[in-house]
């Protein structure tokens, strides 16, 4: 899943049990950049978090109700991380990626990859400001859509652009109708790549 804090955008796995809480990020050898862990409770409580099992230092920001309330630099196999305030979830990142993350800046979650290719946008691909994002194959945002604009995947933009370069105007009419058809007519949540 991709979630947004301010400027920053996180690929990030979901540790929502006990079991997936306890692991973390503790098999791995070191956090390839832009991924991480969400830790999500389900009561807001002063959870310690251990590092003691880490191989690598993290960055771990701390949210209550999708708002920012700590960031917190911790290094490997060092003692638990508590923190003052409670939260309901935490999202673990390579250390440094946090440095520029504000207390009370707000988490959104992006969208999330399918395994057919598509990627189904939270909230319809929508934030709580109402902007529409643009995402490349990996989920990183590459713009926004204000209002009804129309926007083709790279395979659709080849095949206009070839339907444009024989000047074949009929298909390639046909083309476009067809291509706008299916954006109105698939789920809002989904996007095609």
């Amino acid at each position: 899943m991709k979630v947004k804090i301010g400027d920053k955008v996180f690929n990030v796995a979901i540790a929502d049990t006990d079991t997936k809480r306890q692991i973390g990020l503790s098999k791995l050898k070191k956090l390839k950049s832009g991924d991480g862990l969400l830790m999500v409770f389900d009561q807001t409580d002063k959870w310690p978090i251990r590092m003691s099992d880490m191989k690598f230092p993290l960055d771990l920001v701390f949210i209550n109700d999708d708002k920012v309330v700590k960031v917190a630099h911790a290094k490997a196999g060092s003692k638990d991380v508590i923190p003052t305030k409670p939260y309901n979830k935490v999202l673990e990142i390579n250390f440094g990626a946090g440095d520029g993350i504000k207390t009370g800046a707000e988490l959104t979650e992006v969208g999330e990859k399918q395994e057919d290719g598509t990627i189904k946008m939270a909230n319809g691909g929508l934030d709580p400001a109402g902007q529409r994002h643009v995402l490349d194959e990996d989920g990183k945002i590459q713009g926004n859509l204000l209002g009804e604009e129309r926007i083709f995947s790279r395979k659709d933009t080849a095949k206009l652009m070839s339907l444009a370069s024989k000047k074949d105007y009929k298909k390639l009419g046909k083309a476009v109708v067809d291509m706008i058809h299916t954006q109105d007519t698939q789920p809002p949540e989904y996007a095609k790549n």
